[in-house]
């Protein structure tokens, strides 16, 4: 069953994701969607603080990928936003090479830590089913956003749980 947040500021933004940094075990595939500005990096950057991440979490949009290992457990933070508006780079991902992306996810899950993908609905067909997918909307004016958490399985699902517990709390 979805949860559904309601995330007045990029505050709030960034407390959800360090609820779910904190409260994460062992491994887990986040799915990030929703539209340019609606707080996806603030929400990465949150659950690094909540990892205790030391470094500065920043957009891997032009690396596409940038690991952090520095806190309790791994961070692996994805961009695919080049693949929106890139038709090169879509065709090259075509077919099997979007097979390689999911066989390299399935390695990086099969250790520790937690992999963020932005704009994750360039490949949602070809992720692991036991995902957690978090769509942030913005609300009208642009500021305010909602979120809503929905698991893919038995891990996800329990993940969030504790996530969903850790935001009651908070309020």
């Amino acid at each position: 069953m979805p949860v559904n947040l309601v995330l007045p500021d990029a505050d709030r933004t960034r407390a959800l994701g360090r609820s779910l940094g904190a409260v994460a075990e062992l491994r887990a595939l986040v799915a990030l969607t929703g539209p340019l500005g609606a707080g996806k990096t603030c929400l990465v950057q949150g659950v690094g603080e909540g990892l205790n991440v030391y470094e500065q979490v920043n957009s891997p949009t032009f690396t596409m990928l940038n690991e952090y290992h520095s806190g309790r457990l791994p961070l692996f933070h994805l961009d695919l936003y080049r693949l929106k508006d890139d038709p090169v780079t879509r065709a090259a991902l075509g077919g099997d090479s979007l097979e390689l992306l999911r066989a390299e996810l399935d390695e990086i899950a099969a250790g520790p830590g937690i992999i963020i993908i932005e704009w994750a609905e360039f490949i949602l067909p070809y992720l692991p089913p036991d995902h957690l997918l978090i769509e942030i909307s913005l609300a009208s004016g642009g500021e305010s956003r909602q979120a809503t958490l929905t698991a893919g399985g038995p891990g996800s699902a329990a993940l969030l749980e504790k996530v969903a517990r850790a935001q009651a709390a908070r309020q």
